[in-house]
């Protein structure tokens, strides 16, 4: 499988010193793999490089709970995560098949494009080893991508890494439900380039949160495939949710709240909204997003 590691690998130059990012502090618990974008200082000298690939051989205890996935990676799928788990720790010496797949951008910010349950399972058994006694390497294969910000890919980018996500991703078999997925994709891409919807959604950067009225792009990609039934074109459920959010904009306080006084929060919560024009993402009776979705 690796036979090309027996190949003369080409000279790494010395890869400059990145200063370390601030870590963001995770919004929700339940948000999976929202982590600090650590950058090269983590990934460097690779053990081999085959073209535009870097391998690299990692500590998990060093490297595991500081990689994101791809906002637009399938959800975790906790049976089959801890399946995974429950296999490594039945393991006298542990070991991972395989190579997890990740992508880097210009600015060396990195993604999990394939293996975001094995990391994930491996993440929990270092957080329960109260004795630190584990030990794992595990193989990372990365593909530098001629591209600026992973976080903030235009169209052709962004069909640049689903093509790489899907070549990685080809042991999978493909479902009618994959095709949701694509569209909720597409759908997300059209509502991110909008100039007042855009402001609203957002993926965890060094010095953003996803607060005061903003949604995380992964948690709302997770509330379309859940919640939206698919009656029409892209083109056409996007002008349905620009007029949604113009209709939760001009409610009052009764048919937004259910009361005509809300408490502070809420007010704060309406006031953040107002400043932003993204009306999408309250948690309070009829303009809670998945009761909005299926009014669409």
């Amino acid at each position: 499988m690796f036979s090309f590691f027996q190949k003369k690998v080409e000279k790494v130059e010395d890869i400059e010193e990145v200063e370390e990012v601030e870590e963001v502090e995770e919004v929700e618990d339940d948000i999976e793999d929202e982590k600090v974008e650590y950058t090269d200082i983590i990934f460097d000298n690779p053990i081999a490089i085959n073209h535009n690939i870097s391998y690299y051989l990692k500590d998990s205890n060093k490297i595991c709970r500081f990689l994101s996935s791809w906002c637009f990676n399938r959800k975790i799928d906790q049976q089959h995560k801890n399946k995974i788990k429950e296999e490594i720790k039945s393991q006298s010496n542990h070991h991972l098949m395989g190579s997890i797949q990740i992508i880097r951008d210009k600015i060396n910010q990195i993604r999990v494009i394939n293996g975001q349950h094995r990391l994930k399972a491996i993440e929990e058994i270092i957080r329960e080893d109260l004795d630190n006694t584990f030990e794992m390497k595990i193989l990372f294969e990365c593909y530098d991508l001629d591209i600026k910000d992973i976080t903030n890919p235009n169209e052709e980018e962004e069909e640049e890494i689903e093509k790489i996500f899907k070549t990685a991703n080809k042991s999978l078999n493909m479902n009618p439900e994959e095709d949701h997925d694509i569209f909720c994709k597409k759908l997300i891409q059209l509502l991110c380039k909008d100039p007042v919807l855009g402001k609203g959604i957002i993926e965890i950067s060094k010095s953003e949160k996803a607060t005061k009225g903003k949604i995380l792009k992964k948690e709302l990609f997770e509330m379309l495939k859940e919640n939206l039934i698919v009656k029409g074109t892209v083109d056409q459920i996007f002008l349905r949710i620009k007029e949604m959010n113009k209709k939760i904009s001009l409610m009052e306080n009764k048919q937004l709240f259910g009361r005509d006084k809300p408490a502070k929060d809420r007010l704060r919560k309406l006031t953040y909204a107002q400043e932003l024009g993204f009306f999408l993402n309250f948690d309070d009776y009829y303009a809670k997003p998945e009761k909005w979705l299926k009014n669409i």
